[in-house]
């Protein structure tokens, strides 16, 4: 069974029962996986039509981190002054909630955008970076400090820190114990690998 397959499923489920939250959840997770596969402007629809009706709903849960997708979606597409505000925003207001829980993936996210501009701002990338490496390592969140150490070890990579990059992901890669084979962990030992085979 695919991922549409069971997505689709939830959706009937939803609408059987007069879920309307549910369904508009249904519909982000959707435009995300859309975006993940390539096609932005899909997803970025999906995505900003379902958002709408989950702010309606006041089912705000799941709306950071889909928020998240959509910056990403619009990068995608080049739109990027629309992805750094939509990403900034999203920061904004976890700090004003205090629902800081994906504020790591968040600040990822931001710096993955500054660093694929078509002008490119590298120091305000790591920054970001660094900044999210920071607060999932007070959080004692693994899985979002290797997603950053990732994005942060690739950016010191493309820029000739080859050896230093090979080091922060190895300490970090070491770390993990279980999930080999997550998207992130697959990443991470590939780059390992690739890195180990240039010195």
């Amino acid at each position: 069974t695919s991922a549409d397959e069971y997505i689709d499923r939830f959706i009937v489920q939803a609408n059987r029962h007069s879920l309307g939250p549910y369904q508009a959840v249904g519909h982000c997770v959707k435009g995300e996986l859309s975006i993940k596969r390539g096609d932005g402007r899909t997803g970025i629809k999906m995505l900003r039509e379902s958002l709408t009706g989950l702010h309606e709903h006041r089912y705000e849960l799941l709306t950071t981190e889909f928020n998240a997708a959509l910056a990403e979606g619009l990068a995608s597409i080049g739109r990027f002054p629309e992805a750094i505000t939509t990403i900034s925003e999203a920061i904004k207001q976890v700090d004003e909630n205090g629902d800081l829980y994906m504020k790591a993936e968040l600040l990822r996210v931001k710096g993955s955008i500054l660093a694929s501009k078509i002008d490119p701002d590298f120091a305000e990338a790591e920054a970001a970076f660094q900044s999210a490496l920071e607060i999932a390592a007070q959080q004692g969140a693994l899985s979002w400090q290797l997603r950053a150490t990732i994005s942060l070890a690739t950016l010191w990579s493309s820029q000739g820190r080859r050896e230093h990059a090979r080091d922060l992901l190895a300490v970090t890669y070491h770390r993990v114990s279980e999930g080999f084979e997550t998207s992130d962990c697959r990443a991470a030992s590939s780059l390992l690998r690739e890195w180990a085979a240039d010195k």
